[in-house]
């Protein structure tokens, strides 16, 4: 079964076939004020992007927010930050073609950000730091009733906080639920929960009730008003180290994919599918793009029971060589779940830096894809998701509009197959756009920094329409 053919139709998937094997767990079920005036609910005017939270103070080392114009005109931002003591606004103008970096300053706890802009397609991003590095979380155009988290990890007394903010005037009211290995809990205290109007909330996920836990899921369930939640994990052993920070999940899907992999011989690579629902589901999984392509990697099936997660161990699957690939899920029988991706990077000497990411639903594939800012050497993974070749572009923007990267232009993609890119140098001062004449996913591969362990791997702007 080629990687494409799940676009055409859902063909069932046979598992348990002879010498493959697949490792699966399953579990059971006073800050500066400034007035801002945001609607009760629903979309806010003109584009206006949500960034999930950038820890400070106890929890990590601050962050910014990096702002990518890919238009001809200058752009105003407004970048109001919530957090538990309050909220202030910076306002920062954008030159067209370009980017801007707007950091965040003296913050004691988790600074969310509402970045409202005046031009179409700005590409916001969040970049949160540690000692072990930068991690890049894309920002969304999305508030939402349901948000969703497959991946939670508080073993070896690791950390990890929900973070819910409510842009709007009025107050919002959420229902929190979790789900181990002891099966699915909605703690008395966070049902009927008050999230402030145009505030911050942050739940240490062990004060739930959630402790030395391997894997957590979570669902947000919003009964009034809409919010945005996203995720700050601190890893402290078991496996894993370091920062992560992410968004929520708005809604759980039939298809999920991911154009980036890796199972290096450095690196031990997990899906974890959380399905949210009240039957059990079952899901099939498709790997491809590696290479070799002699290599054979046989598709299967496994079961994610009801309120519960399931997680995959990439490595051991058979056939499937070290390296890179792409990874297709898909319900059955119309299910949905919720999956996230977990590399971990392992040095020599026993070093780790973790890094998590969800995937994208068929339903926001697309031909174009931007990027606010990127450096020499990082690394750009675009896949073919279609049954045709596809032929794209890498373009840089400047005084003409976006223009090809010199070597970066016209190239051809197999379907089925993943290309990692490496950005060359000197990079491009501004947005990088990668754009395809059919759809394509395109997930960035950035630095945590100079001389450090890891990368950070997130999905770049998709535009919709395009």
């Amino acid at each position: 079964m080629k990687f494409w053919m799940r676009l055409i139709a859902v063909v069932p998937l046979l598992g348990g076939a002879a010498g493959f094997v697949v490792a699966v767990r399953s579990q059971n079920d006073a800050a500066t004020t400034t007035e801002i005036s945001l609607p009760a609910g629903g979309a806010l005017v003109g584009n206006t992007r949500f960034c999930p939270g950038i820890p400070g103070g106890d929890l990590a080392d601050g962050g910014w927010i990096t702002i990518g114009n890919t238009s001809d005109a200058s752009a105003e931002a407004h970048i109001t930050w919530l957090t538990p003591e309050g909220h202030d606004t910076t306002v920062t103008v954008v030159d067209p073609r370009s980017s801007a970096t707007v950091q965040l300053k003296d913050k004691q706890d988790v600074a969310a950000a509402i970045v409202e802009v005046n031009v179409p397609d700005a590409i916001v991003e969040q970049h949160s730091t540690s000692a072990a590095g930068t991690i890049r979380t894309l920002c969304t155009d999305q508030t939402a009733t349901d948000w969703y988290f497959a991946d939670g990890f508080t073993a070896s007394s690791s950390d990890e906080w929900i973070v819910l903010s409510n842009p709007y005037a009025d107050a919002a009211i959420v229902d929190v639920s979790y789900s181990t290995v002891a099966g699915r809990q909605r703690p008395n205290a966070f049902q009927g929960y008050v999230v402030p109007p145009e505030s911050v909330k942050v739940l240490d996920v062990a004060e739930l009730g959630a402790r030395n836990e391997q894997v957590v899921s979570i669902n947000v369930q919003a009964s009034i008003g809409r919010i945005v939640a996203g995720r700050v994990q601190r890893y402290r052993g078991s496996g894993r180290q370091g920062l992560s920070v992410s968004l929520g999940i708005t809604n759980a899907s039939k298809d999920w994919w991911f154009g980036f992999g890796d199972t290096s011989a450095n690196t031990a690579e997990q899906l974890v599918v959380y399905n949210p629902g009240e039957t059990p589901v079952t899901v099939e999984v498709l790997v491809t793009g590696y290479k070799p392509k002699t290599a054979v990697v046989q598709p299967f099936s496994i079961e994610v029971p009801t309120g519960a997660s399931s997680v995959i161990d990439m490595n051991s699957i058979g056939g499937l060589p070290s390296g890179n690939h792409a990874i297709s899920i898909t319900a059955v029988n119309n299910a949905a779940v919720v999956v996230e991706r977990v590399i971990n990077v392992i040095a020599v000497n026993g070093s780790i830096a973790t890094t998590v990411a969800s995937g994208i639903p068929q339903a926001r594939l697309t031909q174009i894809w931007d990027i606010a800012r990127i450096n020499a050497g990082e690394k750009i993974s675009v896949v073919n998701i279609t049954s045709r070749k596809v032929t794209f572009s890498v373009a840089s923007f400047g005084p003409a509009g976006d223009v090809p990267i010199a070597g970066l232009e016209n190239l051809t993609i197999a379907p089925g197959v993943s290309m990692i890119i490496e950005i060359p140098d000197p990079a491009p001062n501004g947005p990088v756009r990668v754009r395809g004449d059919r759809n394509l996913i395109v997930e960035y591969v950035s630095s945590r920094g100079e001389g450090l362990l890891g990368y950070s791997a997130s999905l770049a702007q998709p535009i919709a329409g395009s």
